[in-house]
Protein backbone atom coordinates (compact mmCIF):
# COMPACT_ATOMS: atom_id res chain seq x y z
CA UNK A 1 0.00 0.00 0.00
CA UNK A 2 1.22 3.48 -0.81
CA UNK A 3 -0.28 6.77 0.29
CA UNK A 4 0.79 10.38 0.19
CA UNK A 5 -0.45 13.89 0.43
CA UNK A 6 0.40 17.54 0.63
CA UNK A 7 -1.16 20.59 2.23
CA UNK A 8 -0.79 24.33 1.99
CA UNK A 9 -1.91 26.97 4.49
CA UNK A 10 -2.84 30.61 3.82
CA UNK A 11 -3.77 32.61 6.93
CA UNK A 12 -6.75 30.81 8.50
CA UNK A 13 -7.24 28.47 5.50
CA UNK A 14 -5.54 25.18 4.72
CA UNK A 15 -5.91 23.01 1.62
CA UNK A 16 -4.77 19.45 1.08
CA UNK A 17 -4.61 16.72 -1.53
CA UNK A 18 -4.26 13.04 -0.60
CA UNK A 19 -3.96 9.81 -2.55
CA UNK A 20 -3.77 6.07 -1.88
CA UNK A 21 -3.06 2.94 -3.90
CA UNK A 22 -3.17 -0.63 -2.65
CA UNK A 23 -2.95 -4.12 -4.12
CA UNK A 24 -3.98 -7.14 -2.07
CA UNK A 25 -3.26 -10.81 -2.73
CA UNK A 26 -6.44 -12.87 -2.58
CA UNK A 27 -6.95 -16.60 -2.10
CA UNK A 28 -9.54 -18.44 -4.22
CA UNK A 29 -9.86 -21.01 -1.43
CA UNK A 30 -10.36 -18.27 1.16
CA UNK A 31 -13.16 -16.71 -0.91
CA UNK A 32 -15.09 -19.83 -1.93
CA UNK A 33 -13.73 -22.71 0.18
CA UNK A 34 -12.81 -24.71 -2.94
CA UNK A 35 -9.07 -25.66 -2.87
CA UNK A 36 -8.49 -25.57 -6.65
CA UNK A 37 -9.81 -22.05 -7.24
CA UNK A 38 -7.50 -19.12 -7.99
CA UNK A 39 -8.09 -15.39 -7.60
CA UNK A 40 -6.69 -12.14 -9.02
CA UNK A 41 -5.19 -9.38 -6.90
CA UNK A 42 -7.57 -6.72 -5.62
CA UNK A 43 -6.62 -3.18 -6.67
CA UNK A 44 -7.79 -0.07 -4.81
CA UNK A 45 -7.05 3.62 -5.32
CA UNK A 46 -8.48 6.88 -4.08
CA UNK A 47 -7.93 10.63 -3.99
CA UNK A 48 -9.32 13.45 -1.89
CA UNK A 49 -9.24 17.23 -1.80
CA UNK A 50 -9.54 18.78 1.67
CA UNK A 51 -10.06 22.28 3.03
CA UNK A 52 -10.30 23.75 6.53
CA UNK A 53 -10.84 27.23 7.87
CA UNK A 54 -10.41 28.59 11.39
CA UNK A 55 -13.38 30.93 11.73
CA UNK A 56 -12.72 32.00 15.33
CA UNK A 57 -10.11 30.85 17.84
CA UNK A 58 -12.36 27.99 19.04
CA UNK A 59 -14.38 27.12 15.88
CA UNK A 60 -13.20 25.66 12.59
CA UNK A 61 -14.95 24.28 9.51
CA UNK A 62 -13.67 21.34 7.47
CA UNK A 63 -14.68 19.78 4.15
CA UNK A 64 -13.58 17.02 1.80
CA UNK A 65 -14.32 15.79 -1.73
CA UNK A 66 -13.19 12.20 -2.28
CA UNK A 67 -13.27 9.48 -4.95
CA UNK A 68 -12.33 5.83 -4.62
CA UNK A 69 -12.28 2.94 -7.04
CA UNK A 70 -11.77 -0.76 -6.37
CA UNK A 71 -11.32 -3.69 -8.73
CA UNK A 72 -12.08 -6.83 -6.74
CA UNK A 73 -10.73 -9.07 -9.49
CA UNK A 74 -12.04 -12.47 -10.57
CA UNK A 75 -12.01 -15.97 -9.14
CA UNK A 76 -11.57 -18.99 -11.45
CA UNK A 77 -12.29 -22.73 -11.21
CA UNK A 78 -10.80 -24.46 -14.24
CA UNK A 79 -11.97 -22.24 -17.14
CA UNK A 80 -15.05 -20.76 -15.43
CA UNK A 81 -14.26 -17.27 -14.12
CA UNK A 82 -16.54 -14.78 -12.37
CA UNK A 83 -16.18 -11.49 -10.47
CA UNK A 84 -15.26 -11.96 -6.82
CA UNK A 85 -18.00 -9.67 -5.52
CA UNK A 86 -20.57 -11.71 -7.49
CA UNK A 87 -19.47 -14.82 -5.58
CA UNK A 88 -19.77 -13.17 -2.17
CA UNK A 89 -22.80 -10.88 -2.53
CA UNK A 90 -24.62 -11.76 -5.74
CA UNK A 91 -23.82 -8.28 -7.10
CA UNK A 92 -21.30 -7.90 -9.92
CA UNK A 93 -18.84 -5.29 -8.65
CA UNK A 94 -15.65 -5.86 -10.61
CA UNK A 95 -15.29 -2.07 -10.77
CA UNK A 96 -16.74 -0.37 -7.68
CA UNK A 97 -16.71 3.44 -7.46
CA UNK A 98 -17.44 5.77 -4.57
CA UNK A 99 -17.85 9.54 -4.40
CA UNK A 100 -18.24 11.44 -1.17
CA UNK A 101 -18.68 14.94 0.18
CA UNK A 102 -17.88 15.47 3.86
CA UNK A 103 -18.53 18.59 5.92
CA UNK A 104 -17.75 19.10 9.57
CA UNK A 105 -16.99 21.54 12.31
CA UNK A 106 -14.79 21.49 15.39
CA UNK A 107 -15.67 23.48 18.50
CA UNK A 108 -13.06 23.70 21.25
CA UNK A 109 -13.75 25.04 24.74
Amino acid sequence: MASGGASYAIDAWSFGLQGIFAEYQQSGFGITGIPSESADHEHFWGASLNAASALWPAISLEGQLAYTQADYGIVCLLAACRPIALVETGVSATQAHSREIDLGTAINF
